[in-house]
Order: structure tokens, then sequence, then C-alpha cells
């Protein structure tokens, strides 16, 4: 095997499991390219591709960060912290601990 070729062998090999995620990922592209990916792959046209066929680790999502239900709104405090009893936002501010609100605390 040439130099060149090994290169390319060894840059396919690179690329495969990011285009095998890509790929198992998208739902909004157009078929043309699901098909150039399922060919680069090794797919053929009835090969079953489902969507958790992840090569990588999967994450954890993130929570939104959204403005803490208890400031006022010219305060604007945005957090991702919600409150274990209520599901509301809580700023650092306004959180008794990390799991519960001062609203919640007051009511037990």
């Amino acid at each position: 095997m040439r130099r060149r070729q090994f290169i390319e062998a060894v840059a396919l090999d690179l690329i495969k499991p990011h285009v095998r995620t890509r790929r198992s990922s998208l739902t909004h592209v157009r078929k043309d390219l699901k098909d150039l990916m399922d060919k680069f792959l090794g797919y053929g046209p009835n090969d079953d591709i489902s969507h958790s066929d992840s090569s990588g680790p999967s994450q954890p999502k993130k929570a939104k960060v959204r403005r803490c239900h208890l400031c006022p709104r010219n305060l604007d405090r945005k957090s991702r912290q919600e409150c274990s009893e209520c599901k509301q936002t809580v700023c650092k501010i306004h959180s008794v601990d990390k799991k519960i609100c001062q609203s919640c605390d007051k009511e037990t």
C-alpha cells in the first residue's frame, strides 16, 4: 500500500463515525444528501437506519436559561436552576438551597 492510499484510508476511517452520527441525528435534510451519506457509509437502500444509533456518548441536555419567577421583571435575573417542588426557575438569591425556592419553603 502506498503512502497516499494509507493516508486516504486513515482519513476515511476517522470520518465515518462522524458521518454516521450526523446521519442518524439529521431529520430535515435533502434526500440526495442522505443518499450520499448512506452510500459513503455502505448502507443499502433497504437498510434500516435508526435515529438512536450514534457512536458518540450521549450527553444530558442542559436546562434552558430562563427568568427567575420571583424576581421583578426589571431585574431580569436568569438561571438554569429549578425548584424541586414547583418546577419554576429560581435564581441563586431566591433559592433556600439548591433544591427548593423561598416561596415553597414558606409553604412547608
